[in-house]
């Protein structure tokens, strides 16, 4: 599947490897929301690391990828991790990160999941 998705220490971790549609992009995170249940998670790794779709995204599709998930982000207490590894998914993250602060969403930019999540995690 080229969305995955983890619940670990109570965070989601959405990952996104190799080619997919923001379709799918989309209900990779409604799907990680579902599996939540009635409670919250208390962030979101959102990890384009291994993405080989990002490049074919335009600034409008990350612009409104960073909509819905502010539109969602009560659920993962409005607090985003965003990860690319190299300088253009970093770069896009970036692009993203200023739409969730618009929205009053709490997110950082981050090369790795593991810094990532310290931060979910309140330890950075």
């Amino acid at each position: 599947m080229p969305v995955e998705f983890l619940i670990r220490d109570r965070a989601i971790i959405l990952s996104m490897v190799g080619d997919y549609s923001t379709a799918d992009l989309r209900s990779g995170l409604l799907d990680s929301l579902a599996a939540l249940g009635s409670s919250n998670a208390i962030g979101m790794c959102f990890d384009v690391s291994h993405s080989d779709a990002l490049v074919k995204r335009s600034p409008e599709d990350v612009t409104a990828m960073g909509y819905f998930m502010a539109h969602h982000a009560d659920r993962f207490s409005r607090r985003v991790a965003l990860v690319g590894s190299g300088d253009f998914p970093f770069g896009m993250m970036r692009l993203g990160s200023v739409v969730l602060e618009r929205e009053g969403v709490e997110n950082r930019v981050f090369r790795g999941q593991e810094d990532a999540l310290a931060w979910i995690r309140g330890e950075s």
